[in-house]
């Protein structure tokens, strides 16, 4: 026989079992840094809701222990190494890379940028010499998303040096802003190289300065409807080159622009501004050759 308890008379309270309430995980899931010879490798969160991640990156150029430091999360990261490479991965959130060359360069270094799904911002900020044979080697792949790099590199090349930087953006509609400036002495050289890929992208590079060594842009805009400008501004004193550089549109509705103002002596001929397929309108000075444009404006 199965026996049911009686009910509560009316008007006596019931007894209560008190219970902790089971807290809301908190954990945030952290970037990892693992070095590996003279490689730092910082790689993002990777869980289905990964929070948003800013990462900074200081180099103070040198050759000593702790050259290269990192911070995420609030936290810094010295890896007690010489650091030669910085390889980064994000998460899926909407993250930020922020590196920054604080003093001279003279050394080699390579910084690889990878962002992956999510809004992604980069800046990187080269603002001190690369001298005495030193190397500066950038990359940034951007991943699905509406993402934003920012290049701002102001100093001497010094004679033997190179700086370079090559961005792909991925897919999505992106905007890339690269300013550089300062002086590129003879037997050093600068190229930068930026592609659109997918998306209705905005870019715009520009140098200006004193050129002696050899410069080179190579801008495709990609897949969309898009921005593309090119601007070359190069002082009295300037005896370099700029190498055949160009301009192209690839498919879509583009306008794409390549300017070249050369103040000194050295050869700037076979510049390119090319839009591809589409309806396209170029801007342009005198000696840039241009083709498969509808609209060529000729600027001063």
């Amino acid at each position: 026989m199965h026996r049911f308890p009686s009910p509560r008379p009316a008007g006596k309270k019931g007894s209560v079992v008190p219970r902790v309430e089971r807290l809301e995980d908190r954990s945030v899931p952290a970037a990892n840094f693992l070095v590996t010879g003279n490689t730092l490798i910082i790689t993002g969160p990777t869980t289905p809701r990964s929070p948003s991640e800013t990462i900074v990156i200081m180099d103070n150029g040198g050759n000593g222990l702790n050259n290269v430091t990192a911070f995420a999360n609030g936290g810094a990261f010295r890896p007690n190494a010489v650091i030669n490479n910085v390889s980064v991965t994000t998460g899926r959130g909407n993250d930020t890379v922020q590196y920054t060359l604080t003093s001279d360069l003279t050394s080699a270094r390579t910084v690889g940028i990878s962002t992956q799904g999510g809004q992604d911002t980069v800046a990187i900020s080269l603002r001190a010499n690369i001298t005495n044979g030193g190397s500066w080697t950038g990359s940034v792949n951007g991943g699905n998303g509406q993402d934003v790099l920012s290049v701002n590199q102001v100093g001497l090349i010094g004679g033997g040096s190179r700086m370079s930087l090559t961005a792909d953006m991925g897919a999505g509609n992106d905007n890339m802003n690269v300013l550089t400036a300062g002086v590129i002495s003879a037997n050093a050289g600068m190229s930068v190289t930026l592609a659109g890929n997918t998306g209705s992208d905005r870019a715009f590079y520009g140098f200006n300065g004193q050129n002696n060594g050899m410069m080179s842009l190579m801008a495709d805009a990609g897949t969309g409807n898009d921005n593309f400008f090119g601007n070359f501004e190069l002082n009295d004193q300037s005896t370099g080159t700029i190498l055949p550089s160009y301009v192209l549109g690839n498919d879509g509705n583009d306008v794409v622009t390549l300017v070249v103002h050369n103040r000194g002596t050295g050869f700037t001929n076979n510049q390119i501004v090319d839009g591809g397929n589409g309806i396209d309108r170029a801007f342009r000075t005198n000696a840039v050759v241009t083709s498969n444009v509808e609209i060529d404006t000729v600027v001063a």
